[in-house]
């Protein structure tokens, strides 16, 4: 839970006991239901860390539901520290370091142990990094970006010994060391290009007009590339005509090869991950990943697990197999752009547009649900009249319902066809209504404790006489001087106040934090 709170103390030091108190729920909650001294000892930890007030007389806030990172749960660890959506991670094969690259134009290197940044590189004019990789002693650092090259540094040094040169006038997207250590291969949209590993002299280019994503065999034998519907495998280094595989309609955009070396996997903009078979050239399995438009796929060390990240704000892992089960992982603010199995196989490291790197238990995930949270970015919100209730209107077309004490999604609203861009309580506690970007019809009626839909209207003014809105919520303005309010990411959200003022709702993307400052009773 500490390590957990690590980013939020560094800017306030009373953030101690909100987080303590917020990180701890779902163990404290084991307390019911199994006696044991370790888990009492949290339960007492938890309630003292709601007991405590800060010195300087400011209110405190907790959170009444497990929505930050939870201690003991999936996610180990937060690293914050890029100033901007964060595009590539990946580990050291000795898995003692990992390195993160960023739109702000840094690598960092982590100890992934304490969370502390080691080492901050830059990429020459500060432009974007797309992709860092690391050589097999763990001492070359490359990374490649929106300067068009490949830069190289040393950890020994603590400096930059190669830049190599340019082959294109296109960005450089991805970089990877050969597994054999010999070759070191970039890729653009115009194709791979390779270089000796020994002097960094350039070699070959493998044309692939439109790749966008390549992988090294596990014998550094063969590159997989990817684009549009092909998937193709080139033989390294003599770049003989490439053999080619082929999914009609398939937009390709992410490619892995898996270290049992027979197995391809590939992600599609569409969301659909394919197995391949190497040697049979055939795709043997296809189904969705749910996690938007995929970016990035790694596969363990020993090639039984994937995981995949994308558009959307969560990873799913896979255990591939004769039966294939999966779990998602949840707590990224935003969409995902790179994952990385660790060497050993029992973390999972990814890069998101949060700004934040974060490891997760590859042990853990929970099963995902269509009931816990809206899948698109929050638009509206709105309490209801008697402050118990908070409705909420998002990009995914849903209204959802929430129960103020417990943070709980208790009814969920389809029938929009577009963006729900507004929603309003009636006065009598019991009706919603909220207004999409339907062309023809964007105001629906719903009747709360039935859960049901009423009716549309083109306007407000059809609204029947005998239902009134109650009056809009504003956002609240809350000062660090006057409040300690747990901190849920790199930047503050929207924060709105309960009309019964006891209770607060923070909206990050397409999440929502409740909060209360009731304290428990002794």
């Amino acid at each position: 839970a500490v390590r957990l709170s690590l980013p939020a103390l560094a800017r306030d030091a009373d953030q101690l006991a909100p987080q303590l108190a917020g990180r701890l729920i779902s163990v404290a909650a084991q307390k019911r239901v199994v006696a044991d001294s370790d888990l009492a000892a949290i339960f007492d930890l938890r309630k003292a860390a709601l007991q405590h007030q800060p010195s300087d007389g400011r209110c405190a806030w907790h959170m009444v539901s497990p929505t930050l990172a939870q201690a003991g749960a999936a996610c180990d660890m937060v690293f914050q520290g890029h100033t901007g959506p964060v595009c590539a991670v990946a580990w050291s094969k000795d898995g003692n370091l990992l390195a993160s690259g960023g739109m702000d134009g840094t690598v960092r290197v982590w100890d992934p142990v304490t969370g502390q940044c080691g080492e901050i590189f830059t990429l020459s004019d500060q432009m974007a990094v797309r992709s860092v990789s690391w050589d097999a002693d763990s001492i070359f650092l490359a990374a490649s970006g929106d300067n068009c090259s490949v830069s190289i540094w040393d950890l020994t040094l603590g400096g930059c010994v190669a830049t190599l040169q340019r082959q294109s006038n296109l960005h450089e997207s991805s970089i990877g060391w050969s597994p054999d250590a010999k070759h070191l291969a970039s890729r653009n949209y115009a194709g791979i290009f390779l270089w000796q590993a020994v002097d960094f002299q350039f070699v070959a280019k493998l044309a692939h007009a439109g790749a966008t994503s390549a992988s090294w065999s596990p014998r550094g034998d063969k590159i997989a590339s990817c684009g549009g519907s092909q998937l193709r495998i080139w033989d390294v280094p003599s770049g003989e005509r490439p053999v080619l595989l082929q999914a009609t309609r398939a937009r390709f955009s992410a490619v892995a090869w898996s270290a049992a070396d027979n197995s391809i996997a590939t992600g599609s903009l569409d969301s659909t991950i394919r197995i391949w078979d190497v040697s049979n050239q055939t795709c043997t399995s296809a189904f969705n990943a749910d996690v938007g438009p995929i970016r990035s796929l790694s596969w363990s060390s020993g090639g039984s697990g994937l995981v995949a990240g994308g558009g959307r704000a969560h990873l799913q892992v896979w255990s591939i197999g004769d039966r294939m089960s999966n779990v998602s992982l949840k707590g990224h603010d935003a969409g995902v752009r790179s994952v990385a199995f660790s060497p050993s196989d029992d973390q999972i490291a990814s890069a998101s547009d949060d700004f934040t790197v974060r490891l997760w238990n590859a042990k853990f995930g929970s099963r995902a649900t269509a009931e816990d949270e809206h899948t698109l970015q929050i638009l509206c919100t709105a309490w209801s009249p008697c402050g118990l209730k908070l409705a909420s209107g998002s990009k995914d077309k849903s209204v959802r319902v929430w129960d103020v004490s417990s943070g709980q999604c208790i009814r969920v609203f389809e029938w929009h066809t577009a963006p729900v861009v507004s929603v309003w309580w009636c006065k009598d506690t019991e009706h919603i209504l909220s207004r999409g970007e339907d062309p023809d019809t964007p105001f629906a009626l719903w009747n709360v404790p039935g859960g049901s839909f009423v009716a549309a209207y083109r306007s407000r003014s059809e609204l029947p006489t005998t239902l009134k809105l109650a009056a809009s919520t504003t956002p609240t303005a809350w000062s660090p001087e006057t409040c300690v309010v747990p901190l849920t990411g790199p930047t503050a959200g929207v924060v709105s106040r309960s009309p019964i003022d006891v209770c607060l709702v923070e909206q990050q993307g397409k999440s929502l934090h409740f909060m209360t400052n009731l304290r428990p009773r002794e």
